[in-house]
């Protein structure tokens, strides 16, 4: 069953045939996707990559970033862990986690590293 939860969205990058996956994730074309996000509070999607390996070393970035205020500062935050390594089974996670206020956006995420590179659209819904 979780082989076949992570096997319902790969897509399949151009470098190194690295495949990137997300549950939640709509595909509408070549690496385009709609997330639906929650109507409260931060919406999150566990987001992975195989990397055939334990231990690989993975970056993850995204241009989706929240701007808050709290107590008259002002913080921009990036919605996605930078940094994560590869399993035993072989794969790397992410948590991709983007708020209410940013539907309509259109946000890319990348990972590289050693298991390799790729790039994704995701519209904010």
């Amino acid at each position: 069953m979780k082989n076949t939860c992570l096997g319902l969205l790969i897509l399949l990058g151009t470098a190194l045939g690295v495949e990137i996956s997300g549950n939640s994730l709509v595909q509408t074309s070549e690496n385009k996707y709609e997330l639906t996000l929650r109507t409260n509070g931060q919406t999150l999607e566990r987001l992975s990559v195989e990397c055939e390996e334990s231990n690989s070393s993975v970056y993850w970035t995204t241009s989706a970033v929240y701007t808050h205020k709290h107590m008259g500062e002002t913080f921009s935050t990036k919605m996605i862990n930078g940094r994560s390594y590869s399993s035993s089974n072989g794969y790397a996670y992410t948590m991709f986690g983007p708020m209410p206020s940013m539907v309509g956006e259109t946000v890319s995420v990348s990972v590289s590293g050693d298991c390799g590179s790729d790039t994704i659209y995701i519209t904010l819904k």
